[in-house]
């Protein structure tokens, strides 16, 4: 009598990987000149490396240079930068500061 032919294993060439759901990063945005929520939508050229945002409540818009591993996000939080690093949005909360801080000066 023979011996039985062991099936042969088929042979893994890709590994089967799950598609685990990755955490998703938004992609509409809260204006930080009107506060009106998710008005504010991003656009990224890759292509030109621009970066483009707009806020569809009160048009403000600003655009910025990206790289090949940018996202919305990134254009977002650099309008915030900036809009923080410009002085002259500082100019009406410092204009006080002039005078000593004790009221008026007519003593």
């Amino acid at each position: 009598m023979g011996r039985r032919k062991s099936r042969s294993k088929p042979l893994v060439t890709k590994r089967k990987i799950e598609n685990k759901q990755r955490n998703k990063l938004p992609t509409k945005f809260d204006c930080i000149f009107c506060t009106q929520e998710g008005s504010v939508e991003c656009k990224i050229f890759k292509d030109k490396k621009q970066g483009n945002l707009r806020c569809n409540a009160c048009g403000e818009s600003f655009q910025t240079k990206v790289h090949s591993l940018s996202e919305n996000i990134d254009v977002y939080t650099d309008w915030k930068d900036s809009h923080v690093a410009e002085p002259e949005h500082y100019e009406e909360d410092h204009e006080d500061e002039e005078s000593d801080g004790y009221g008026d000066d007519s003593e």
